[in-house]
């Protein structure tokens, strides 16, 4: 029987009670290191320490080590509003919702609290960098580097862990980066459509579209899709089309139905896709029949609600890669620098079967 006492208690009373060593009560008792517990002992182990009311001094155990378990994922306030974005502005916050969300989930997986950051403005910098590192947080997660450029400039001077996650990938040698590539998901897809006798491939994407660095996730998407048509010697420059916004794809769609000039349609984002399969629907087009489309993010929304065929599925992986990495440059397992690939998938839907 159990009998808790009015002194203090302390693993070693734990271990003698549950018949283990004060080594496994600690591994019990760590949230990172509970899994390599066994269940039932782990389970026999967290009733002992309710009954005696054990509660673990974290607070302590953190400034002996100088870390406070805490990362910081920071963001540009655009990025849920980006007018460089693959996508209507008005769906991007989605997305970006379901990757904080995987990434909160995994950092509480392995014992960390995540606090979450925008940065808004210059004006707002400095206070924000004054804010990471102990005994606020032990490393920070990026999302928006191209708005951010500054931000990891000064992490970087002060040796603050930091990982930059990025839909594409990009050259940052003195960063750890955990990046897509679409490049595979996109031969894939070509090689798909054309063995349904598609030869007439379009490229649905933002107005305006321009080729320069503040455009980079369309452009990684675009050139994919390109380099695929290229080499597969079917690339027209005519069947790259950009809307403006929801208005401007329905007027485009309501002069060109009658005879539309592709049988195939990749778009550089899926709510750009979705909306062009509901209005392509509304005007009699037969979808997949007369035309296959594609979207690019596999955002759950549009993947379960309207079936829709995209590029991506890598943001689970994405954000876990990214929490996994980073707190081993916390803990000094993992590199302070080098960069992760995560290949996007092919995911077909209703709309490309």
């Amino acid at each position: 029987m159990i009998e808790a006492s009015n002194k203090k208690v302390t693993l070693t009373e734990i271990a003698r009670q549950a018949g283990v060593s004060s080594a496994t009560v600690s591994r019990a008792i760590n949230p990172r290191t509970a899994r390599l517990v066994k269940p039932k002992t782990l389970e026999k182990i967290r009733k002992i320490q309710d009954k005696l009311d054990y509660r673990h001094n974290i607070l302590a155990r953190n400034m002996r080590k100088q870390k406070t378990e805490t990362i910081t994922l920071a963001t540009a306030l655009d990025t849920f509003n980006s007018p460089h974005h693959s996508d209507f502005a008005a769906f991007n916050s989605r997305s970006t919702m379901f990757l904080f969300r995987d990434i909160l989930d995994e950092a509480l997986r392995w014992g960390y609290d995540v606090k979450i950051m925008p940065i808004l403005n210059t004006e707002n910098f400095n206070l924000a960098i004054d804010r990471i590192g102990f005994p606020y947080s032990d490393g920070v997660i990026c999302i928006g580097l191209h708005q951010l450029e500054e931000f990891h400039a000064v992490l970087k001077q002060r040796g603050i862990p930091e990982v930059i996650i990025s839909n594409h990938i990009i050259n940052l040698p003195d960063a750890a980066v955990v990046s897509e590539n679409c490049d595979a998901a996109y031969a894939e897809a070509v090689d798909y459509v054309m063995k349904r006798n598609c030869r007439k491939i379009a490229f649905a994407t933002l107005a305006p579209f321009k080729e320069n660095e503040k455009y980079l996730v369309l452009n990684n998407r675009f050139q994919a899709w390109r380099n695929i048509l290229l080499n597969k010697g079917i690339y027209d420059e005519k069947l790259i089309i950009a809307f403006e916004d929801e208005l401007d794809l329905r007027s485009w769609l309501t002069k060109h139905h009658r005879n539309l000039p592709f049988d195939a349609l990749f778009c550089s984002g899926d709510s750009i896709a979705a909306r062009f399969v509901r209005e392509a629907k509304l005007l009699g087009i037969d979808i997949p029949r007369d035309l296959k489309v594609i979207g690019h993010g596999a955002n759950p929304v549009f993947l379960e609600r309207d079936g829709l065929a995209s590029i991506g599925g890598t943001r689970h992986n994405l954000a876990c890669e990214a929490v996994r990495r980073l707190i081993g440059i916390i803990e000094e397992t993992a590199p302070f620098t080098g960069m992760q690939v995560i290949q996007e998938k092919f995911i077909k839907g209703e709309t490309c079967p």
